[in-house]
């Protein structure tokens, strides 16, 4: 129990983070623009970091996964507010509805959450240490960027 609840403290906290960094974003670049301009920039800079093409393949390949995984994310959780939406319009739902929507909820995080870690090492794994430092900056941005935008698309506010 502890550790499951380890976990969602985890999670919360890299939500609270990215929802401050995306609030002190200035710019008036779209959040798609933003995503797509922030990983074009990470495989541009893999591309300028890797010498050997079949790694910098590879690499850029993996970059390509974690990408269309923030897409699937993104999608997930907008489906997923939805059915909320609907189920607390039911006033006929029953708690257990609920319960389970909960649940399903809860195992598609840790699923997603799964896929997108191993594909972050996948990534560090397919760098050296001194590429996979050099790219703490285009890294950082592009997954900070993609995160921010997928809460505040789902946030409730933007709506």
């Amino acid at each position: 129990m502890e550790k499951k609840l380890g976990k969602r403290c985890a999670l919360l906290a890299i939500a609270a983070i990215a929802l401050a960094l995306s609030a002190c974003r200035g710019t008036k670049q779209s959040e798609a623009d933003a995503e797509k301009e922030a990983f074009a920039d990470l495989r541009a800079e893999i591309t300028s970091l890797v010498p050997e093409v079949d790694r910098r393949d590879q690499a850029l390949a993996t970059v390509d996964d974690l990408e269309v995984l923030l897409n699937k994310l993104d999608r997930d959780v907008q489906d997923r507010a939805e059915q909320f939406r609907l189920l607390n319009a039911n006033y006929d739902a029953m708690r257990a509805d609920l319960e389970a929507g909960v649940a399903a909820v809860e195992r598609q995080m840790q699923s997603n959450f799964g896929q997108l870690s191993a594909q972050y090492r996948k990534l560090s794994q397919e760098l050296t240490t001194e590429e996979w430092e050099s790219l703490d900056k285009a890294k950082s941005k592009a997954m900070e960027t993609a995160v921010a935008g997928l809460l505040d698309r789902n946030s409730g506010e933007s709506q």
